[in-house]
């Protein structure tokens, strides 16, 4: 499963992973995610919203689908 999300997480745009990296590994808040990126806490909340929901579905991919993805990284 961490192979996935890893793999998942690499597939994201560089926006979308530099969001998951300030909030989920650094630990900031919302609003301090927003102050660094000069974007509302808003737009930071739907943008993660919407980034755990591709990363919610792109872990759900087949393994096989997963498998070609590496395959061409």
């Amino acid at each position: 499963m961490l192979l996935r999300l890893r793999n998942c997480l690499g597939r994201l745009q560089q926006t979308a992973r530099s969001l998951v990296t300030l909030r989920y590994q650094e630990l900031l808040k919302v609003e301090e995610v927003a102050s660094r990126l000069g974007q509302s806490a808003t737009w930071v909340a739907t943008t993660l919203f919407r980034v755990r929901d591709t990363l919610r579905k792109c872990i759900g991919e087949p393994a096989s689908l997963v498998a070609k993805a590496e395959e061409g990284a």
